[in-house]
């Protein structure tokens, strides 16, 4: 497998930085309720389907 150069390596995290980013923006305009759930389907998803809230979020 051919490693990538550095130029290419530099465009792809550019890339899938932009990327966080506009997701991070679309998240912080969620209304309250939709962000708890996505936040408890996260943490099903980290820690199995018992997973609670965590205590400083309560």
């Amino acid at each position: 497998m051919k490693k990538k150069s550095a130029k290419q390596q530099d465009k792809e995290r550019d890339e899938i930085l932009a990327s966080c980013e506009r997701t991070r923006q679309a998240c912080n305009k969620l209304p309250e309720e939709e962000r708890r759930r996505y936040h408890d389907l996260a943490l099903a998803m980290i820690y199995g389907h018992d997973a609670k809230t965590t205590a400083r979020s309560r």
